[in-house]
């Protein structure tokens, strides 16, 4: 009976720790970009207050940027399923201000910094609140039609041997028609993404580091170390009754 107990936890152990993990909502701490247009800081990706960021200059033109989010919390080394969702909500002037051009990053500097190296996102696909499509090509995603508001739902993936401490979202020059090549929508190449989020799921069949094993193999290891605990104490009792008789 004690044998069974024993099995029947390690299998229930192995099956609660081998549930998909949830997926949780990543928190930002500070923001910086290469470029702000005045009133739209990186910043206002996630403060929940401010326009969002955006990259006018004074004399109208637009030109590749890059903005840094620098995580509140850093992920822990591994492999995560990634969900950004850059909300778009911001209505002016009768164009629309989406972003046409651009990609997502990461690094693990430990005082990440726009000059830290980053590694982009592989992405696994992509959705528009009011219908644009996305192409995939090196690393970018290439944006089209929609309406004038939007919302694009951006998933990917990411593996890192090192903590990740920050975010990138990178704006591009383009050549695919948007107005004065600038990486947005808006009639002068100019975007306002209003805010940007994230979710990350930390994938269960990926090592968190090598060497260390996954919660399921501890739960088995576990259940081992039972068993031939019983079965030893089981051949004790059979040795001692016989000496006995």
């Amino acid at each position: 009976m004690k044998r069974l107990s024993i099995v029947l936890a390690g299998v229930a152990a192995a099956a609660l720790l081998s549930q998909p993990a949830a997926a949780t909502p990543v928190t930002f701490s500070q923001g910086y970009a290469t470029f702000s247009q005045s009133g739209f800081s990186a910043a206002g990706l996630f403060d929940g207050g401010s326009y969002g960021w955006a990259i006018a200059d004074s004399n109208g033109g637009t030109h590749s940027q890059s903005a840094l989010l620098v995580l509140a919390t850093p992920l822990s080394a591994g492999s995560y399923d990634l969900t950004f969702v850059a909300n778009q909500f911001f209505e002016c002037c009768g164009t629309t201000h989406t972003l046409g051009e651009f990609s997502f990053g990461y690094t693990t500097d430990a005082a990440p910094t726009l000059g830290s190296t980053q590694t982009l996102v592989t992405y696994t696909g992509g959705s528009s609140l009011t219908g644009a499509t996305f192409t995939f090509d090196t690393g970018r995603v290439l944006a089209s039609g929609g309406g004038v508001t939007d919302a694009y739902t951006i998933n990917g993936t990411i593996s890192s041997l090192a903590a990740i401490t920050g975010i990138f979202l990178n704006v591009y020059e383009s050549e695919a028609g948007y107005p004065t090549n600038g990486p947005g929508r808006a009639n002068n190449g100019n975007f306002v993404v209003t805010e940007l989020t994230l979710d990350a799921t930390r994938r269960a069949d990926v090592p968190v580091t090598a060497g260390v094993p996954e919660p399921a193999t501890w739960a088995m290891m576990i259940l081992g170390f039972g068993t031939v605990g019983t079965a030893i104490r089981s051949r004790r009792r059979i040795r001692m009754g016989a000496l006995a008789g």
